[in-house]
């Protein structure tokens, strides 16, 4: 959501806000796909928990910026610019 995410491992809960600034110039469609699909590829590529977060929000966010439900500038090199 444009409020953030909120997580918990076992150990510590925290909430975290977008590394970006949403706007409504795009479309939700698709953002929540593009998060779930951010996560996964964390848990496979095995990042910690923060980065998890961090890679799946900024996917979101980018999804956003779009007018469809795919936005054609999502790319992993987009990704990681934008959560560094």
């Amino acid at each position: 959501s444009a409020g953030g995410v909120y997580y918990t491992d076992g150990k510590r809960a925290e909430l975290v806000k977008p590394v970006a600034k949403l706007t409504r110039e795009g479309s939700a469609t698709g953002a929540g796909d593009a998060f779930s699909a951010g996560a996964i590829y964390s848990f496979i590529n095995g990042y910690d928990i923060e980065k998890t977060v961090a890679f799946s929000l900024a996917t979101a966010a980018l999804t956003m910026e779009s007018k469809s439900a795919v936005n054609s500038q999502l790319s992993l090199e987009e990704i990681e610019r934008r959560i560094k």
